[in-house]
């Protein structure tokens, strides 16, 4: 299942790819890279024409891996306009990590609605 939201302020979009497994996330939009020592991956680039920010998850992770893979986004989006994220000026962290997760938790939940829990 892919989902894609655009990115407020910053361009581009949040793309969340969720499936059965890892690899299916991966082949669903054609990502070749070898991905069988992680467990989730998020990475940004243009895609289609269009700037992304993925996240690639599978239907066996929890809420900590989808926030460990939303900070990288988080951290990716601002790397990509230039921010320099430090402890005293980290607020614009906590809110573009704040939208992601909560992005990202939105279709993890909305996957599990429509394919079951197990």
């Amino acid at each position: 299942m892919v989902t894609k939201v655009n990115v407020p302020i910053f361009r581009g979009k949040l793309t969340v790819v969720i499936n059965e497994t890892l690899e299916e996330s991966a082949n669903e939009i054609d990502y070749r890279k070898d991905i069988s020592d992680y467990n989730a991956i998020s990475f940004y680039g243009r895609y289609d024409g269009v700037l992304q920010f993925v996240i690639l998850l599978h239907k066996g992770v929890d809420t900590g891996i989808i926030a460990h893979e939303s900070a990288h986004a988080a951290n990716q989006i601002l790397d990509y306009i230039g921010h320099n994220n430090t402890a005293d000026n980290d607020e614009v962290f906590c809110y573009v990590f704040e939208w992601v997760f909560r992005q990202a938790e939105k279709c993890f939940n909305k996957y599990k609605e429509k394919h079951g829990k197990s």
